[in-house]
């Protein structure tokens, strides 16, 4: 089995099927790259499926009925300084 490590791109051609650092190259190249996950320096952009999108809908709708809206005129605009 061929290996291209992601952190180093050294590649290993000849890696048998159950090569322990797999899909790196070492076991520190292994652990750089955790490293990185918790560094923060990899992170996941977006919700990874629809039902973390749902929850948060569902938070703002559930907010929104719990505190009533005030007439147009009797808004709170923040402090008023006179």
């Amino acid at each position: 089995m061929r290996i291209a490590c992601p952190m180093c791109k050294t590649v290993i051609a000849d890696a048998p099927d159950d090569f322990p650092s797999r899909p790196f190259c070492s076991a520190r190249c292994k652990l750089l790259d955790l490293g990185n996950w918790l560094d923060g320096v990899y992170r996941v952009s977006e919700p990874l499926d629809d039902t973390a999108e749902q929850v948060g809908e569902v938070d703002t709708q559930d907010s929104a009925a719990k505190s009533p809206e005030k007439p147009a005129g009797e808004r709170s605009r923040g402090p008023q300084h006179n």
